[in-house]
């Protein structure tokens, strides 16, 4: 990396990216990389691809290493060009904006808009990163939350879903306090063909999320407490007050 950090300032728009993206991906940031490299971005932010936009801001989320002044310019760059933006663009930048618990009210409000028009070509990932995302820093759209709800049932029927991306799904919804009954109960219906395999934190959260929206599903509530029970030596303090509210 002390390599890398040298040659910072000669490294094109690709390379940064990709280095940042690698870096995060294998959990290898450090802040001294990062900022050589974020003041090297800055200097060409106009010559990246909105790929490299997302993969760079994403690759903050990742580590949580935020460099101030290359977040902000990402910004104004998305919001510049939001509608070059592609479902993965969107998804990527409003997951790291809520991991590094960055509220941008006019940012968010773009991506929503923008990710209803791409919402077809959103994956099961996808769709469950945004609608985490949003929850976390508390933008309860409630259309565009309809316009997920609406693709995640297309791809629950298809069993796309994985277990993180139900509770998170559930999660987000409960969150922000929309509920959407047929949606919950798809949700509901693909945990418990996936409970065995589901993490620990999955079950507690999906049971947080179904009680916090009053919404009673007996066989789900089942499947939960008979996993949880087999789990109950291995459930930490937060999973298991999830479970007990």
């Amino acid at each position: 990396s002390s390599a890398t950090m040298q040659k910072a300032s000669d490294l094109h728009a690709q390379e940064i990216s990709n280095v940042l993206w690698s870096a995060a991906r294998l959990d290898m940031s450090n802040a001294a990389l990062n900022d050589a490299l974020a003041t090297a971005a800055i200097n060409i932010l106009g010559e990246f691809t909105t790929q490299n936009l997302s993969n760079t801001i994403w690759s903050m989320g990742r580590s949580l290493i935020m460099h101030r002044g290359l977040c902000d310019e990402i910004t104004r760059h998305a919001l510049a060009r939001t509608n070059e933006l592609s479902a993965q663009d969107l998804s990527s930048t409003a997951w790291a904006s809520a991991r590094l618990l960055e509220y941008n009210p006019v940012l968010l409000d773009r991506i929503a808009a923008r990710a209803s028009v791409k919402i077809q070509y959103t994956g099961a990932q996808g769709l469950s990163n945004l609608v985490w995302s949003f929850a976390t820093l508390l933008a309860a759209d409630k259309i565009f939350f309809q316009h997920v709800a609406a693709q995640a049932m297309y791809h629950l029927t298809r069993h796309e879903f994985k277990t993180q991306e139900i509770a998170n799904t559930t999660w987000a919804y409960a969150k922000v306090g929309i509920c959407r009954l047929e949606l919950m109960d798809a949700l509901a219906t693909a945990f418990m063909a996936k409970i065995d395999i589901a993490q620990s934190q999955d079950l507690s959260s999906t049971a947080w999320a179904f009680a916090k929206l009053a919404v009673l599903n007996h066989p789900l509530l089942q499947s939960i407490s008979e996993v949880a029970i087999r789990r109950a030596p291995d459930l930490g303090p937060q999973e298991l007050t999830n479970l007990c509210w």
